[in-house]
């Protein structure tokens, strides 16, 4: 088509629905079963979400929304895992540019570990990050309290390693 650019087309599922972003107008389709929706926001799809632009210490309240962040250097802090905390869980999205934030996210005591899903690594850690030489717009991580020093990655989409 005669003057039309398309850049890479990245899609996402995220809480049932399709979410296709064009990487070089940043334009962001959204299919899902209330109807099709075009924009840059989350709202009205059945997610609540909010938005982190800083260095985050998450809590009950971030728990079961999407948490959003297209800020370089944004680094997330769990809460202290307890038996009390089991099934806490906290989704974050990379919704920068490619190429265009480190995210981390960190255990709040290095006596307590993240394991991986296969896709992160199998061995114990207390911080994994998206690095922005491999990330993605849409790379997400799902992490959920496992109990009393544990916490688990349930769902990654790009690539996050051991930071």
């Amino acid at each position: 088509m005669a003057g039309a650019e398309i850049g890479n087309i990245r899609g996402v599922w995220i809480s049932g629905a399709l979410h296709i972003q064009d990487t070089l107008s940043q334009d962001l389709i959204v299919f899902s079963s209330t109807g099709i929706g075009y924009g840059g926001s989350f709202a009205g799809y059945g997610a609540q979400t909010t938005t982190c632009v800083a260095a985050t210490t998450l809590t009950h309240a971030h728990c079961g929304k999407l948490i959003l962040t297209t800020t370089d250097a944004v680094a997330f802090t769990l809460p202290a895992a307890s038996t009390e905390m089991a099934g806490t869980t906290y989704t974050i999205i990379n919704l920068a540019s490619s190429g265009g934030a480190l995210i981390t996210v960190s255990t709040s005591d290095n006596a307590e570990y993240i394991v991986g899903n296969g896709k992160v690594s199998t061995d114990t850690c207390t911080k994994v990050g998206n690095t922005k030489i491999t990330q993605v717009y849409g790379d997400q991580i799902t992490i959920v309290n496992s109990g009393a020093v544990l916490w688990s990655l349930s769902s990654v989409i790009g690539t996050w390693a051991l930071a």
